[in-house]
């Protein structure tokens, strides 16, 4: 260890005399931890004590450490525990640049964001009338105004005749309110955010909802937004039966600067379903209501009758948003009545508790995810990954096991559990499973469909894609008349080649690679590693396909202007996998997508904000200052009090996740977690599959090698809170729910 301080020091010494530029905390740690192992090992825990910024290594007991100057330090046993002052972080500059250019995964990184200019508001700014649009009520419109006597405190008075003092903080653009006053315990309730469109103050928000203020000229944010589906196609002429699993390794970064409320978008993602290509019945009841909506689909409703998907991303529905993205599965078992997308948890939506469920949807209180994994938390808003990730690979897979046994009778099930794999840096293997039953509940009143569930039929993959489900915008006009849109801006990974690599090495399985050897385990035979088997695999080719995004009238495609700026394309990886990227090309700057288009005939062609005149006012918008339409930001997931029987062995316990909530958890018996609750399943049944996973535990840990690395970059690390050690004497058969996610 005296070699590596000497090592540090010298590096100090030869830093004194290095020209000066910009680096971050962030990107100084890693770069200590890349090139130093031997003093920064293993996955550090981030934080702030006083001044400085931290970076600690539990494994050697180390601490890097940068302070509010700019200054990095070291204390650790490797400096006998004496901090030890390394100079100031712009020093380190040319290494780190230097380092990054030999490591591609470095240079993976999203672009750095243009930060807007900064607003200074003085007491004058704000006085005035605003109010919420559409006003509701007379608490929707009031007047700020200096409180009397007063040169620097404000008072708000709204139409029903309600005052609340507001104190300035003009360092934050926000109005204290008072302590004491209504709507403290709400999110957003506890000030007023001013919001601008370049220098001009054009209103704020409160509670979610944005009240303008009367004479500002402010340009109104479509929403929702833009769609758009960034696809890349599949090789469809793949032998059968490859269709027992998938698997590929989607690229994890912030797309947004800031959250933008109403932005709903998927990172690299897909969809599973049933094969039923040749069944030529309606595959949803007459009441469903997509059926309802479009009575004459031709494909007899095949892709929303059941689907597997998820991916990383942002949704309407996230309760604990950030600018970074999170993982979410979801899963509709009968026509989107029900999404099941974590243990015992509907998307976005409440606990599942007991009751009688509508029509066609599942007997509530069997929710049918079930947790597999007793090392790692499935929150219901999401996994999260360790702050700074930008780029990094996260490896997700969707395998049938024979976990349970088919089952025959008046309504048949078959044996096919999709689970839930996954392969970052600090966690490998299952995570959590479909219950096969819940997959036939739909056909118990719905005949038709009995036997055409993803239990029993093969899994089939169309198109891999990004899902662009709603990107608010602004549209404006120039003196002209000429209609200009400005969207929010997006952000990719880029490498020094301008190549932004989305997805690698999809893979696609049969019953050889994990399925058949599980089903001879279970039935008494040898163990299985786990490791998907190389003979049951393959991988297809892939097809790039192009960019169109649309709302009503506004349309925006690839070979109408894109084109100029960015290219989908499929290529092969440096190690020769597969993957799915984007080229920018022209005046595209690498790694942001067009923010600004023009209408140029029938469509919307970019340019570069330059060519925008201002009076548009699309320059000086505000994205980050949109209500939240479904009001749920901020809400916590509660479970019910049905969830305490059958009763935890442990807990609660919690953890704090990098997204600012607490996620409260408990340990069950694996066949007592809430979700497996209400399938009427014998005890015969429970002790066979309560077996099956004392089995996988004590056979199977978060070392194992299940998903081939990937061919490209570095894997992702899953949010540290995460990942959690089972307690003692329930190391085997007990799994970690999460009952509760909150501020």
């Amino acid at each position: 260890m005296h070699s590596v301080k000497q090592k540090i020091i010298a590096l100090v010494l030869s830093l004194l005399s290095t020209s000066v530029f910009a680096v971050s905390d962030l990107q100084f740690f890693a770069y200590a931890q890349a090139n130093y192992p031997e003093v920064f090992n293993g996955t550090p825990v981030s934080g702030q004590y006083l001044q400085y910024h931290y970076a600690y290594f539990p494994s050697t007991s180390t601490y890097l450490a940068v302070d509010t100057a700019a200054n990095a330090y070291v204390v650790g046993p490797v400096t006998g525990n004496q901090l030890l002052a390394l100079g100031p972080l712009a020093s380190f500059d040319p290494l780190i640049r230097a380092w990054s250019d030999r490591n591609f995964f470095q240079s993976m990184r999203a672009p750095r964001p243009i930060e807007p200019p900064a607003v200074s508001f003085k007491i004058e700014d704000v006085v005035g009338t605003y109010r919420r649009n559409p006003v509701q009520n007379d608490y929707h419109v009031g007047t700020i105004s200096l409180k009397p006597g007063s040169s620097t405190a404000l008072i708000w008075t709204n139409q029903a005749g309600v005052t609340w003092n507001l104190t300035p903080d003009f360092s934050k653009n926000v109005l204290l309110k008072d302590a004491n006053s209504v709507y403290q315990d709400l999110v957003g309730g506890t000030s007023f955010v001013l919001n601008a469109q370049g220098s001009t103050l054009t209103g704020f928000t409160f509670v979610n909802e944005s009240y303008a203020r009367d004479g500002a000229n402010a340009l109104a944010l479509v929403d929702p937004g833009l769609h758009s589906y960034f696809n890349i196609e599949t090789d469809t002429t793949v032998p059968s039966g490859f269709t027992y699993g998938f698997s590929f390794y989607t690229s994890i970064w912030p797309m947004l600067d800031t959250p933008v409320n109403g932005f709903q978008a998927g990172l690299p993602g897909t969809w599973l379903n049933p094969d039923n290509e040749n069944f030529t019945q309606p595959m949803l009841p007459p009441d469903n209501f997509l059926r309802v909506a479009n009575p004459n689909m031709t494909d007899y409703y095949r892709a929303w009758f059941q689907s597997v998907e998820g991916s990383g991303g942002y949704w309407v529905t996230t309760h604990f948003k950030s600018s970074a993205p999170k993982y979410r599965i979801n899963g509709t078992p009968n026509g989107y009545v029900n999404e099941l997308s974590a243990p015992g948890w509907g998307f976005g939506m409440p606990a599942i508790a007991p009751g009688a469920g509508n029509a066609g949807s599942l007997p509530m209180g069997s929710a049918g995810v079930a947790q597999l994994s007793n090392h790692l938390l499935m929150p219901p808003d999401g996994l999260t990954f360790k702050e700074g990730t930008a780029g990094e690979f996260f490896g997700i897979s969707w395998m049938a096991l024979p976990l349970t046994p088919a089952k025959t009778g008046a309504n048949p099930v078959g044996n096919q559990s999709w689970t839930f794999f996954v392969n970052a840096s600090n966690y490998q293997g299952p995570v959590a499973f479909y219950v096969p039953d819940v997959w036939e509940v739909l056909a118990k009143t719905y005949p038709t469909v009995t036997g055409r569930g993803l239990d029993v039929r093969p899994g089939i993959v169309k198109n891999l894609s990004m899902e662009m489900n709603s990107m608010p915008f602004f549209a404006g006009k120039d003196k002209a008349g000429v209609d200009y849109v400005r969207m929010a801006r997006l952000s990719f990974p880029t490498d020094a080649n301008g190549l932004s690599y989305l997805l690698t090495d999809y893979t696609v399985y049969s019953a050889a690679a994990l399925f058949n050897p599980m089903l001879d385990w279970v039935a008494g035979g040898a163990a299985v590693s786990g490791k998907f088997g190389l003979s049951g695999s393959l991988s297809p080719k892939l097809k790039a396909s192009t960019i169109y995004m649309w709302h009503d009238d506004i349309h925006m495609q690839s070979d109408q202007g894109l084109s100029d700026y960015v290219v989908p394309t499929a290529i092969t990886t440096p190690k020769g996998g597969s993957a799915w990227a984007f080229q920018w090309k022209g005046a595209a700057t690498n790694g942001v997508f067009p923010e600004y288009y023009q209408k140029q005939g029938d469509a919307f062609r970019p340019v570069p904000a330059a060519q925008v005149p201002d009076e548009t006012g699309l320059k000086n918008v505000n994205f980050t200052a949109t209500a939240d339409r479904f009001g749920i930001s901020g809400t916590p997931y509660v479970s019910p009090q049905s969830w305490s029987n059958p009763s935890p062995v442990s807990g609660p316990h919690t953890v704090v996740l990098n997204d600012g909530s607490t996620v409260t958890y408990s340990w069950y018996r694996f066949i007592d977690q809430p979700s497996l609750q209400g399938f009427g399943w014998t005890e015969a049944e429970k002790n066979r599959l309560q077996g099956v996973v004392e089995r996988l535990h004590s056979t199977w840990n978060s070392k194992t090698e299940f998903i081939a690395p990937p061919t490209v970059g570095d894997l992702a690390t899953l949010d540290a809170g995460l990942v959690v050690v089972p307690p003692k004497g329930f190391e085997t058969g007990y799994v970690p729910i999460v009952t509760r996610q909150a501020n």
